[in-house]
């Protein structure tokens, strides 16, 4: 299982257009999606309890914006 995503794990990672993120994520280092201009989806299962995906946004359960 993928616990953390690293800094500029998907850097430049120009083509990417969705990241599905499952509920092992606890941790996001920053700036993962560094350059993926075409990045425009992101689905968090419901199930992580660390992070949510809202309007464009990346949070923590807690409502802290990533």
């Amino acid at each position: 299982y993928i616990k953390t995503i690293n800094s500029n794990a998907f850097g430049m990672a120009n083509n990417l257009i969705s990241v599905t993120m499952s509920n092992s994520v606890e941790k996001f280092e920053t700036h993962p999606f560094y350059r993926c201009s075409k990045l425009t989806d992101i689905i968090i299962s419901d199930d992580n309890q660390f992070y949510k995906f809202e309007n464009g946004v990346i949070f923590t359960k807690d409502g802290k914006q990533f």
